[in-house]
């Protein structure tokens, strides 16, 4: 995922919530023009305000194997009936988890 795809990610959950931007920047003390320059990728925002703006719309933050990811991401797309177990056959480090192919 891409830092432009996170920033969105950051404005459709205040879009979801009903928040415009003033909102939102009121409750962290923030401007609303940095937030605008956020969600639009033209800041190079650090991970505690990242953090901080996360979780005021009710976000967390989870770091994982790039295995756990693809597991997950499997999950949420309905694609775990193709997740085969194949211990002696993983050439990508993947803890013998198939059909990544099919996923990406």
């Amino acid at each position: 995922m891409t830092d432009h795809a996170l920033f969105k990610q950051l404005q459709q959950a205040r879009i979801s919530q009903g928040l415009s931007q003033q909102s939102l920047s009121e409750k962290l003390g923030l401007a609303q023009s940095y937030l605008s320059q956020v969600e639009a990728g033209k800041i190079n925002l650090g991970l505690s305000n990242f953090q901080e703006i996360a979780h005021a719309l009710g976000l967390d933050l989870l770091l994982m194997t790039k295995q756990q990811a693809y597991l997950v991401k499997a999950l949420l797309a309905g694609e775990s009936s193709q997740l085969r177990w194949q211990p002696d056959n993983d050439p990508e480090d993947l803890g013998g988890i198939s059909g990544r192919d099919e996923l990406s």
